[in-house]
């Protein structure tokens, strides 16, 4: 199966938007963890804003899926909208801080 992904998606650590933690990330889009109420649907615009210990970014985008992962737990994917050369520049520093954080893999379910 090819994969569909036209930019590299990069695993993260240290990564949250006001929806749950960031588990990976790249220039066209990330995916979200989110434990709790789910208020959100396919095909809704969103306001992100991206938080590191070092770094944020502010990037409009859209919901593209949403999957459930148990009780509360869902995986929410969004697709980035209108992303400028700012944005761009902030998104590569957010990959680059959060992906040298993340050196082994990270179960969010256990959690």
């Amino acid at each position: 199966m090819q994969d569909r992904r036209q930019k590299p998606r990069f695993s993260t650590l240290g990564l949250t938007t006001p929806f749950g933690q960031v588990t990976n990330i790249s220039d066209a889009g990330l995916c979200i963890f989110r434990k709790g109420k789910l208020e959100l649907a396919v095909g809704q615009t969103v306001n992100l804003v991206v938080q590191h210990e070092q770094a944020e970014a502010s990037l409009k985008g859209i919901v593209i899926r949403i999957e459930p992962l148990g009780l509360f737990r869902h995986e929410i994917g969004v697709e980035f909208t209108a992303v400028d050369v700012n944005e761009l520049g902030g998104i590569r520093r957010l990959i680059e801080l959060a992906h040298a954080e993340s050196v082994s893999p990270s179960c969010y379910l256990a959690a």
